[in-house]
């Protein structure tokens, strides 16, 4: 049974998936340079030009900094206000996207990440498996439990989260930090969103 928390989550999910390949309409067509593929990100730039975000949102002194001292590339700063910047080609455990970095009075609050669409589902399954045990490993956890929320017969998780009926999440509580992964989709393709906040 679907609550209301999920629907909205389902609803925010659609949103980004829908604002996301609307920005990447505008972008010129680019092709992966490096040789390490990664199906998800569609840029002309290796990814080892891409910003690793993997450990600093694990790490809890992130959270005491000001947006200039993560060190991130400001040539990639797409959107900056008094709330969030956010900053495209980043890379999380291997998977391209952008990260949103809220603020509460300059000093960072919570990291989101969301990864750049997949229309794959083996491409998107395998993917968000290794986000999950790459944090695990790196928060010294075993892997968390899935679970799936689902809205009306539960059939193929996959395919509902690709056509926006179901999300699978995962949780993370360290001593000082939650992370919350998920996979959601609309349309026939699915994301990587993972977020990061302090325990206060």
């Amino acid at each position: 049974m679907i609550t209301i928390k999920r629907i909205i989550s389902l609803f925010l999910c659609a949103c980004f998936l829908t604002f996301f390949t609307a920005c990447a309409g505008n972008k010129n067509n680019f092709k992966e340079t490096s040789e390490t593929s990664n199906d998800n990100a569609d840029t002309e730039i290796s990814l080892k030009e891409y910003a690793d975000i993997s450990n600093l949102i694990l790490r809890p002194d992130t959270y005491t900094l000001n947006v200039k001292d993560l060190n991130l590339p400001t040539e990639n700063i797409f959107i900056e206000n008094e709330r969030m910047t956010g900053f495209d080609y980043i890379l999380l455990s291997g998977v391209c996207g952008t990260l949103s970095v809220y603020k509460n009075g300059g000093t960072v609050s919570s990291l989101l990440f969301s990864g750049t669409p997949f229309n794959d589902e083996n491409e998107f399954s395998t993917a968000l498996d290794e986000v999950n045990s790459d944090i695990a490993d790196r928060c010294g956890m075993e892997i968390a439990e899935p679970v799936f929320t689902f809205k009306g017969e539960k059939t193929d998780e996959v395919k509902m989260i690709f056509d926006g009926t179901g999300i699978v999440s995962y949780k993370y509580d360290t001593e000082k930090l939650k992370i919350n992964i998920r996979g959601c989709g609309v349309n026939g393709e699915a994301a990587i969103m993972v977020e990061a906040s302090p325990i206060n």
